[in-house]
């Protein structure tokens, strides 16, 4: 995903059109469909964070709602 969301970010700065704001679901596949720790989330958010940043987006996370799958 990492090399896919710098690519998007580079087309569209190259573009001439960069994101200006970015949102993040935070970690909802990760936790349902992944079976992922919150460490683990935290590491990929903090990177996908991180490539928006560089390319001067404002990111903003929506926290994961709490859920009853098991």
């Amino acid at each position: 995903l990492n090399d896919a969301f710098r690519q998007q970010l580079s087309s569209a700065r190259a573009a001439g059109r960069p994101y200006h704001f970015i949102t993040f679901e935070a970690g909802i596949n990760d936790l349902l469909l992944q079976n992922k720790n919150a460490p683990e989330i935290f590491e990929r958010m903090k990177e996908l964070w991180a490539l928006a940043n560089a390319e001067g987006s404002t990111v903003a996370v929506i926290p994961t709602l709490p859920t009853n799958v098991a």
